[in-house]
């Protein structure tokens, strides 16, 4: 999956590296592109949470009248998500594809030869013999052959660089030997430990992910949502992401810690400028008005969801008849033959109407 995800990622970042020879800045650069490209689904998240303030009421009306009676209620919520046109997976969306990024930029990061040099993959594949039959363990092989040919060590195993002189081209072996994994002081390509200055890049991305729940919480207060989502919630979820974070930097190697903190500096930036120029009070505004305008149409989950009732309630009617027939046939199987001839006959006029009778 990682590889899947990291392919078109290596693309945009070789490319990168065509004109910014520096894997750290290549990282940032290739951050800043892609929460750039997020921007317009973030902005759409905004009116997906101004949308539910605005009903918020009504939400809170159908769970007092039909908190008892799940099905009821939920047929109701399904009602109102089409009346109001909100769809309540759309905020869901960015954070999603935040994720999907994140497993594509772990396997950029542990394959640079392959996506950033461009080296195929059967020439890796013996060099990662030689380092397998010198005793090296990793499930991810290509950081320890950029460190075995620029230093001639892989931890505490010494290497003999000339040992992949024919298995590389001098091009390659060259492109290697010039491909620079340090960005101020700290080698990207190694996972954190408790020494400096490596221990800075969990440390930071702990930090600022907590300043991002911070200013989210603070304008999810603003916005009315806190009450409706639960402030015991929001505040478990201000410290769960700070926790997620350091520990993703601190098991993974540098650069993904990198592009996390770089990704939490954005998003800082991103929510303050999206609740000034598009404030919960402006976009209450808006939603309104479009949704007086707009012709509301069911989206695919309201379809899917009405599907799904619909499904429900056709097999409890149908058990609803079964049950009604079986109820018939036992009361039939009590009855004189006189009785049951005249049962019948009720039954076929019922159907028939007058016609039977004649």
């Amino acid at each position: 999956m990682f590889g899947i995800l990291g392919t078109p990622l290596g693309w945009i970042m070789r490319f990168l590296y065509w004109f910014i020879p520096n894997y750290g800045l290549v990282l940032i650069v290739f951050t800043l592109l892609v929460r750039l490209a997020l921007f317009p689904l973030n902005v759409k998240q905004q009116k997906s949470s101004a949308k539910m303030a605005i009903f918020q009421p009504k939400m809170k009306e159908l769970q007092k009248k039909y908190g008892k009676n799940k099905e009821k209620y939920q047929q109701e919520m399904m009602k109102l998500y089409q009346e109001e046109g909100y769809n309540p997976m759309a905020s869901c969306l960015p954070m999603l594809l935040q994720m999907l990024v994140l497993f594509g930029i772990i396997d950029v990061v542990y394959k640079p030869l392959k996506h950033l040099l461009s080296i195929p993959s059967d020439i890796i594949d013996k060099a990662t013999t030689v380092l397998t039959d010198l005793g090296v363990k990793s499930s991810y092989m290509e950081l320890p052959i950029i460190n075995a040919i620029q230093t001639g060590k892989v931890g505490d195993i010494t290497v003999d660089p000339s040992a992949f002189n024919s298995i590389f081209s001098s091009d390659q072996l060259q492109s290697i030997q010039n491909f620079d994994l340090n960005f101020l002081g700290i080698n990207l390509g190694t996972n954190p430990s408790w020494t400096f200055p490596l221990l800075l890049i969990p440390i930071i991305s702990g930090v600022t992910s907590l300043i991002v729940s911070f200013v989210s919480l603070r304008q999810q207060k603003k916005n009315g949502m806190a009450e409706q989502t639960g402030m015991g919630m929001l505040k478990g979820m201000m410290f769960i992401m700070p926790i997620f974070s350091t520990w993703i930097a601190f098991t993974l190697p540098t650069g993904v810690g990198l592009y996390w903190i770089v990704s939490n500096v954005f998003s800082i930036f991103q929510t303050v400028i999206l609740y000034r120029v598009y404030s919960p009070e402006k976009m209450k505004a808006k939603v309104e008005e479009e949704m007086k305008t707009k012709k509301k149409r069911p989206s695919r989950y309201q379809q899917a969801m009405k599907a799904a009732m619909e499904q429900q309630q056709a097999q409890s009617s149908g058990k609803g008849e079964q049950k009604k027939i079986a109820n018939e046939t036992d009361e039939e199987g009590s009855l004189s033959a006189s009785q049951a001839i005249a049962l019948a006959r009720k039954r076929m006029a019922e159907k028939y109407g007058d016609e039977y009778d004649k």
